[in-house]
């Protein structure tokens, strides 16, 4: 299998036991244009990467573990082979970092929703008072 994210895109969905049809309903896209994915010709945004990998219940650090390991699979090819894996290994820490990155962001915003939110209970307790 020719390493790249529609091939690792591929490998997620099949290891979670989902065709291309189950993704594309998640998706609410035909099976056609949800198949668009996984081609070798595909170029797909970030958002688009997680959008799919959202729907077949995976995350960033999902695609980057499936990275390493299509480099892993192909570390014994040529050497430009060997260069491209190393790209993608690259790569698959490079979407690690932000997964994690966006995963931080995340807890932060839901932190501070929580102080708004004691905030406000505790600005209605007064008023109550």
């Amino acid at each position: 299998m020719q390493p790249g994210i529609p091939s690792a895109l591929r490998a997620i969905r099949k290891q979670r036991g989902l065709t291309q049809r189950d993704v594309a309903k998640r998706l609410g896209l035909t099976h056609s244009a949800a198949s668009r994915y996984e081609r070798t010709d595909a170029n797909p945004t970030r958002r688009t990467i997680e959008t799919y990998l959202e729907a077949c219940g995976a995350d960033l650090q999902d695609l980057a573990r499936a990275l390493l390991s299509q480099a892993a699979d192909n570390a014994e090819g040529t050497a430009e082979e060997v260069v491209a894996d190393s790209l993608l290994s690259e790569e698959a820490a490079n979407l690690e970092r932000h997964a994690a990155e966006v995963e931080s962001r995340r807890l932060e915003e839901f932190e501070e929703r929580l102080r708004r939110l004691e905030e406000w209970r505790q600005s209605q307790n007064s008023a109550a008072s």
